[in-house]
């Protein structure tokens, strides 16, 4: 096997036919590929193979090797190419579970041939995500020569035509099901465990060695920036609201929602282009090769780029500059600002049902604010006045009367003052 950082090796096992792993030396980044594959397992059931990373010893080095479960079938991209109706045969509740993975996760390089179209019986295709280790980045990111903004949220799945279409009705329920915040920290834990397997394999001499390397990279242990774990918790609070109170959305919808100006970028590139790679090469800045294929360029991504937090509780900080933090520092952050917005979403609740007095206890006039005019990033909805009597508004509005607001926005509100 070669130890070139994008050759990957087939592995037979018996005598078969077909390989039934693949092994690829120095994969970039193997816990983000991991946490990709659980958010499936959990979300979707499907969408993913299953990988582990292990150590190699050489006679004079330690080589990282992922090796990933095989699976068959041509690339999006060969079916762009030799069978495109294939694409009008997509399993309906597949296609929006992985809209859904996406959705929460920031994929940034789902390229054609980044996915397997996979037969799911009854004449159905589905996708296979071969490989997805760039993820959880912002929507955007600062070029550092040009200072422009960059879309970095980037997938095929958004250019479909199928984006246009109803989000699945059994996706939808059995999204609905799933509870955020036990899904997320299970996660979280795994990932925990996992990390603390990666420790034992790559000891910390082994990595600084690593990281003298010009030409190869990997990142271990797991990490993600503060807030990007907290980030994919207030998304899916969004989502699960959006998709309850809204039964009729399409994939679009979702995407404007959760991440307006991407979705505005797509929902233009939708309009504007005929094909979905012309839709991604326009939209990500790929270049098309002599046979028609997108090529990869987010190998220089930590090189080429600063990063712009997207995120409204950010302090004044580029991306790269966050402190990076490890799945249980992760699970810890979720635990914190997860209270705080439960804590935030029962009195709402109380609000809503006409008990003001939690409101009137609160001492944050910032969280008071918020009861009142909703928090769209941890998906809670403005206030209606418009449930409660005359006799309950002026009552409210006697307690917003008495804090210093500089400004609010009464939705449904008809007394005054």
């Amino acid at each position: 096997m070669s130890d070139d950082q994008n050759s990957v090796a087939p592995i037979y096992l018996h005598s078969e036919t077909l390989p039934s792993i693949y092994a690829k030396a120095w994969p970039e980044r193997p816990g983000v590929s991991y946490l990709i594959e659980q958010f499936h397992s959990r979300i979707a059931g499907h969408g993913t193979y299953f990988s582990e990373l292990v150590c190699l010893q050489c006679a004079s080095a330690t080589l990282p090797v992922l090796c990933s479960e095989a699976i068959h079938g041509p690339t999006l991209q060969e079916v762009f190419d030799n069978e495109p109706d294939r694409l009008t045969k997509l399993e309906p509740q597949h296609y929006s579970e992985l809209l859904f993975v996406a959705l929460l996760t920031n994929p940034e390089d789902g390229l054609p041939i980044n996915y397997i179209v996979k037969n799911v019986g009854n004449g159905r295709d589905s996708f296979v995500s071969i490989d997805h280790d760039h993820a959880f980045f912002p929507d955007w990111l600062q070029d550092k020569n040009s200072g422009a903004l960059t879309l970095q949220m980037k997938t095929i799945l958004f250019c479909l035509d199928q984006m246009q279409q109803q989000i699945n009705s059994a996706a939808r329920e059995r999204f609905l099901h799933l509870d955020a915040r036990r899904t997320i920290e299970a996660i979280f834990r795994d990932a925990q465990a996992q990390d603390a397997l990666y420790t034992k394999l790559f000891p910390s001499e082994t990595i600084c060695q690593w990281q003298k390397l010009s030409t190869k990279h990997c990142f271990v242990p797991i990490s993600l920036k503060k807030g990007d774990a907290f980030a994919v918790y207030s998304r899916w609070l969004r989502l699960h609201r959006l998709l309850k109170c809204n039964p009729n959305l399409t994939g679009l919808d979702c995407l404007l929602q959760l991440h307006p100006k991407v979705g505005v970028a797509y929902s233009n590139a939708l309009k504007q282009y005929t094909t979905p790679i012309q839709r991604l090469a326009d939209l990500g800045r790929y270049k098309v090769n002599e046979h028609g294929v997108l090529t990869s360029n987010t190998r220089a991504l930590y090189h080429v780029t600063t990063g712009v937090e997207s995120r409204e509780t950010t302090l004044g900080a580029t991306y790269w500059g966050l402190e990076d933090l490890t799945p249980e520092a992760a699970l810890k952050e979720i635990n914190s600002l997860g209270y705080n917005h439960q804590e935030l979403d029962t009195i709402c609740s109380e609000v809503s049902a006409g008990n003001f007095r939690v409101f009137e206890e609160l001492e944050s006039l910032g969280h008071q604010s918020i009861v009142l005019k909703g928090d769209p990033e941890s998906g809670l909805p403005h206030l209606n006045w418009g449930i409660f009597s005359n006799e309950q508004q002026c009552k409210l509005l006697q307690i917003v009367k008495a804090r210093p607001f500089r400004d609010l926005s009464l939705y449904g509100c008809n007394s005054f003052f």
